[in-house]
């Protein structure tokens, strides 16, 4: 998948709204064009996560993602997308 994201002349990136003390980033949609994307969240919730994603705050993606699996999710129509990397994940 594309990822959707630009950058301004000074390397900001517009497409996010910064988080205030226990807010979540918000991401544009590339399908929509809102800014209602939130990070899936992978692994064991805490209570808190789970109770945000009742409240249709956050997305739960399971135990574990997988090679592929979506990294972004918009709260707005629901479209998964996948974000691309600038640099390879170091291993560690």
């Amino acid at each position: 998948m594309i990822d959707e994201r630009s950058e301004d002349a000074e390397g900001d990136r517009p497409d996010i709204i910064e988080p205030s003390m226990g807010e979540r980033a918000l991401f544009i949609c590339p399908r929509c064009k809102q800014k209602r994307g939130v990070n899936i969240d992978y692994g064991y919730p805490s209570h808190e996560l789970f109770e945000q994603a009742e409240r249709n705050e956050a997305v739960l993606g399971g135990c574990m993602q997988a090679l592929g699996d979506p990294d972004r999710q918009c709260l707005n129509c629901g479209h998964q997308w996948e974000i691309v990397r600038r640099r390879p994940l170091s291993k560690e």
